[in-house]
């Protein structure tokens, strides 16, 4: 239903929750009706918005996703929520309001009169009087006050949409804003209307316009196409391709791809490592000829033929080879196929399904739709003719797409959205996140901690991350290595229920790579796959370790850093997830201490990118402790950026040192490699410090000492007291048994961080 607003009439979402009665948990529910009662104990709903097309004059109001504030769609039940969830959306969101999905399982129809009420006065045009004075059925005013809305039990044969009788009549597919706002003369139960539904349908009878088919006298040839149930599969009612490019594409990427599909046709192709090509041989495909067939990456030709008036001489193209050999019905099936094995989508490479966008888009808006031999397509009943679905950002014709637009100034007096957080000030909500750090350092545990917390409800670096559910995709570690570390993260792997783990180690990972003549960057299967994977799982956490595994492209190019940045970031936005991206710092950015990798791109198109390092002493560069990492937030558009958080690896994890801060640790490490260098060197003097307070107190002695490297007693002292705690120093007494003395000296037994190459060690446990 079209409601046309106008700056006074505007569906106000404040109005609208004022006439509502307020929950316990503060969220919004309409008032009690048993209509209403009904439909919200059905997970049926949506929020939806106004949108204003450029150059219309009545704005839509497409559906929003409850769950995730993306697109809504009432073909997809991932899209629908409880009621109260989509109350709760409308108002956090800011948006119109609230509609229910019509399905085919509800027993229900809904009724739109339009145009037929007077906002100021609630008067109803005559029509619509004797409609609503029937009263078989609940009856409620619509957002803009305009209109009237039914709804009616049962179901109708068909949906029905008259923009002259302003009627409009549907069983599924369709949803339909609802405001609780009664019409008091009307039952507030919703019950069979067959009067109702008969005289608004002999209206539309007698006021619809003649079709077009019947005064064309049915001259044209035509393809008519009413809401799919399946699909046309005879041979021939194919869809097009834009031009000869799709093919064009489909077989210059076969021939840069022969080893994944030759020889799934020809299991006998013997391979040519010097030139790349597939040779068969006529003898294996059991023809009587002497001459071979080479599929070369610079092209196919069936020598067998080429002199035998082929009129093609022999030359073919891998659609050709598929169809010839391979058994497909046509080039449209042989380009499919093709394309299966070429792990990639027919539409990545320019396909287009004009049948199916038609489908598509009588299936979205309730009509019956013609398509001419023309390409025009119009609806049979009116006349009215329909803009195909825009393609490549251009819709048929060169009709530009539409963009919304909002005016700023529409914002004033409403509330501010709380900015959210998976890990506070350090991992926005539903955003992507990139984590670099080099081989071997740790991010892959440390990111799999971070999964366990938030699965869990536990803590990560002593911060609470918001708990939900986990999707952890690891392309570098198998599933045994994984289990191994889980295991030694928490004893009772039975609470990991909301941890989800997708194994793609050793297999092609790819989620996009360059396609096509301009090499822009598409999604893969892989990425298909998984995409299905966040929308059945809906984590709050998807974790995709790592770059170098998922990305295809050139990590070089600016252009695919942002394309593959703006794919993730599009499926964090449509489904509510955190995505946090681990990735490996390139050269120059282990050099610089920056951690950036490939471009600045990639820096520049995440919201928030953290580092993770190894501790190296700024003093001389040396790493004193192999067990101490640093986590720094290098850039973050929500929050400050510098932060450091130094955490130690034991027992298989890593754990906040000490609760301490960067500069903290920074002064202790320093202090902790001074003491040791400087007690060497006495031991190598034959000189003697003493733990106790005395004339030989280490600490006094040391920070009197030239190569003191400016620490005092204190720090000596802590110091001294963390390397006794660790077991790198010890107490021995000397002397004679009258007079034993005592002396500090270095451990026999190297102390945590020293000497531990095992499997679960700082330098070679995790990566």
């Amino acid at each position: 239903m079209l409601d046309d607003p106008s700056d006074d009439n505007w569906f106000d979402p404040h109005a609208y929750f004022h006439h509502t009665v307020e929950a316990a948990d503060g969220i919004s529910v309409a008032p009690p009706t048993s209509a209403l009662d009904e439909l919200r104990a059905i997970p049926h709903w949506v929020s939806w918005k106004y949108f204003h097309r450029p150059g219309a004059t009545k704005p839509t109001k497409p559906p929003v996703d409850p769950n995730t504030g993306g697109p809504g769609n009432h073909s997809d039940p991932k899209t629908w929520a409880a009621y109260e969830k989509a109350c709760w959306r409308t108002r956090v969101a800011r948006l119109a309001g609230v509609g229910f999905v019509l399905t085919d399982g509800d027993g229900l129809t809904g009724i739109d009169l339009d145009a037929c009420r007077n906002v100021d006065t609630g008067e109803l045009e005559p029509w619509a009087a004797e409609i609503v004075e029937l009263a078989e059925t609940y009856a409620e005013v619509s957002p803009s006050g305009t209109g009237v809305r039914l709804l009616a039990r049962g179901k109708v044969e068909s949906a029905t949409k008259c923009d002259p009788a302003h009627v409009e009549i549907y069983g599924s597919h369709r949803y339909l804003t609802i405001t609780g706002n009664h019409i008091d003369e009307t039952p507030e139960d919703i019950r069979p209307a067959p009067q109702t539904i008969e005289r608004l349908l002999a209206r539309v009878a007698a006021m619809a316009p003649k079709p077009r088919s019947e005064e064309l006298g049915n001259q044209r040839k035509r393809q008519q196409i009413v809401r799919p149930e399946g699909g046309d599969q005879r041979r021939g009612n194919h869809p097009k391709a834009d031009s000869k490019s799709f093919f064009r594409a489909v077989n210059e990427r076969a021939l840069a791809n022969l080893d994944l599909w030759v020889t799934a046709i020809f299991p006998s192709a013997k391979f040519q490592p010097s030139t790349g090509a597939f040779r068969v041989t006529s003898k294996s495909l059991g023809r009587p000829l002497q001459e071979d067939i080479a599929l070369a990456p610079t092209g196919i030709v069936d020598f067998g033929v080429a002199d035998m008036g082929d009129p093609q001489q022999g030359k073919r193209t891998a659609i050709d080879v598929a169809m010839e050999w391979g058994g497909a019905e046509d080039a449209t099936a042989a380009a499919r196929w093709l394309c299966g094995r070429l792990g990639v989508t027919p539409e990545a490479l320019g396909w287009r399904d004009e049948q199916a966008e038609v489908e598509a888009l009588a299936a979205e808006i309730g009509r019956t739709l013609v398509q001419d031999d023309d390409g025009t397509v119009y609806d049979q009943d009116t006349g009215e003719v329909f803009e195909r679905p825009a393609t490549n950002g251009v819709a048929r014709g060169g009709k530009p797409i539409e963009l919304e637009t909002i005016n700023a100034a529409t914002l004033a007096g409403q509330d501010v959205p709380e900015q959210l957080w998976l890990v506070d000030n350090l991992i926005p909500h539903a955003n992507v996140t990139l984590l670099s750090g080099d081989g071997a350092t740790g991010k892959s545990l440390l990111a799999l901690q971070l999964g366990v917390a938030t699965a869990t409800a536990g803590d990560w670096l002593g911060l609470k991350p918001h708990p939900g559910r986990v999707v952890f995709v690891s392309a570098e570690d198998e599933l045994d290595e994984l289990h191994r570390r889980l295991a030694r993260m928490t004893p009772r792997l039975e609470s990991l229920g909301c941890l989800t783990i997708v194994p793609l180690a050793g297999r092609d990972a790819v989620m996009a790579a360059p396609m096509g003549r301009e090499g822009l960057l598409q999604p893969t299967p892989i990425f298909a796959a998984l995409r299905r994977i966040v929308e059945t799982h809906s984590p709050d956490l998807l974790v995709l370790d790592t770059l170098a595994d998922l990305f295809g492209g050139d990590e070089i190019k600016k252009v695919h850093a942002r394309q593959f940045i703006s794919l993730l970031r599009g499926m964090a936005f449509e489904f509510g997830a955190t995505v946090l991206l681990l990735s490996h710092p390139s050269q120059a950015g282990l050099n610089s201490g920056s951690g950036m990798s490939g471009n600045t791109a990639w820096n520049n198109s995440v919201r928030s990118r953290l580092y993770f390092e190894r501790r190296i002493n700024k003093f001389d560069g040396s790493e004193d402790d192999i067990d101490i990492r640093v986590l720094t937030t290098k850039k973050s558009n929500r929050a400050a950026s510098g932060g450091k958080i130094v955490v130690r690896y034991s027992n298989g994890v890593f754990i906040r040192e000490n609760g301490c801060n960067f500069e903290t640790a920074d002064r202790g490490h320093h202090a902790d490699r001074v003491f040791m260098s400087l007690l060497a060197q006495f031991e190598r003097d034959s000189r003697q410090v003493s733990d106790k307070p005395s004339s030989a107190f280490a600490p006094a002695i040391f920070a009197k000492h030239p190569k003191s490297e400016g620490l005092n007693k204190g720090d000596f002292e802590k110091a001294m007291n963390r390397l006794f705690e660790t077991g790198r120093i010890k107490v021995e007494e000397i002397g004679p048994p009258s007079r034993r003395t005592r002396k500090i000296a270095p451990s026999d037994q190297p102390g945590e961080g020293e000497g531990d190459e095992d499997s679960d060690g700082g330098s070679n446990g995790h990566s």
